[in-house]
């Protein structure tokens, strides 16, 4: 678990989570990649689930700030992950991605959470507040709304019914 201080790697990632691993970042941990991907998630060969869970702190890379591959998952329970010339998130393969909440920040034009082309990750999004629109990942009940600054938050969808000709209360 990484819980404060910084890991700062300027000719390449600042963590590569492999084969297995589990990593939790919280607190005031601050994780950078000036020149790359800040946090790589992956399977490895081994065919183990590698996983990121993040409750708090601050990642930030120049191309992605993490990305999931190979089987590996990523949770996004609060923090911040901002990518600087990609997307904040991209899923690879099978990979799985959770947004609970946190604040999620791709470069101007790219998007918060990218699936790579071609590949099949699950990425479920019910909490937190995006760079981009999010709406293709988050799941019925919710939806999507555009703060006055530009970024886009997820919301309930709340049902309320009426009184009128038809309506029932018991419903």
């Amino acid at each position: 678990d990484i819980t404060g201080g910084s890991i700062i790697n300027n000719g390449g990632s600042a963590l590569q989570i492999y084969s297995g691993a589990n990593v939790t970042i919280s607190g005031n941990a601050s994780i950078s990649a000036p020149d790359s991907t800040a946090i790589q998630v992956q399977g490895g060969v081994t065919g183990s689930e590698s996983t990121l869970t993040v409750n708090g702190g601050t990642i930030t890379g120049s191309g992605y700030g993490v990305t999931v591959d190979d089987k590996a998952q990523l949770t996004v329970n609060d923090g911040s992950i901002t990518a600087t010339r990609g997307s904040a998130v991209c899923a690879y393969e099978n990979s799985t991605v959770n947004v609970t909440g946190g604040k999620l920040t791709g470069s101007t034009g790219r998007d918060a959470i990218k699936a790579n082309s071609g590949d099949s990750p699950s990425i479920t999004v019910t909490g937190g507040t995006f760079s981009s629109n999010v709406n293709a990942y988050i799941p019925d009940g919710l939806g999507v709304q555009q703060n006055p600054d530009g970024s886009f938050t997820v919301t309930r969808l709340d049902v309320v019914y009426l009184g009128g000709a038809g309506a029932s209360d018991t419903n």
